[in-house]
């Protein structure tokens, strides 16, 4: 029944993330994912896998995103304590995927599914990388999503200089 009530409301994504679900979060990790993904709820909506206890947190997080500017929004739903079950059948049929899991990733580049993986590999800025955004029909969202993952490449790509230059040796 609850399945049926989140995917029936049309096209979603899902924000499935590993600092979510493993750790309890900062509100400075959950930035850039949730900024990430409001930006791009103005053209899908967003279903937030979490567990009940992460809620204030993530609260916390969207007012310092929210504080930025609203654009329009089509929502960003939270969906709180899902088993494992409704979190592969909520994955499997979304749109596509925003996500900080690794393993989540790899499962859906066996699926040929499309994703946006951000990692924070480095302590600095995190990377993008994109998997089969080929396979979205919806070419508005497409278009959006490539120049929101050009634009934290860019911001990357910015920093990870800037870290380079003052850790060089004078």
């Amino acid at each position: 029944m609850r399945l049926n009530v989140l995917v029936g409301d049309g096209p979603y994504a899902v924000m499935a993330l590993k600092e979510v679900r493993d750790i309890p979060p900062t509100c400075h990790e959950l930035q850039l994912p949730l900024t990430l993904a409001y930006s791009l709820s103005e053209h899908i909506r967003f279903l937030l896998l979490m567990t009940s206890l992460e809620s204030k947190v993530i609260d916390a997080a969207f007012d310092q995103v929210l504080r930025r500017g609203v654009p329009k929004s089509r929502g960003i739903e939270y969906v709180k304590d899902c088993t494992n079950f409704e979190f592969r059948e909520l994955v499997n049929q979304s749109t596509f995927l925003l996500t900080t899991d690794a393993k989540v990733k790899d499962d859906l580049f066996r699926q040929r599914a499309p994703y946006i993986y951000l990692s924070f590999q480095t302590e600095y800025a995190p990377s993008v990388k994109l998997g089969f955004l080929e396979e979205l029909s919806d070419e508005p969202l497409r278009r959006h999503l490539l120049n929101s993952v050009r634009l934290v490449s860019a911001i990357h790509d910015r920093i990870s200089r800037r870290v380079l230059r003052n850790s060089a040796p004078a």
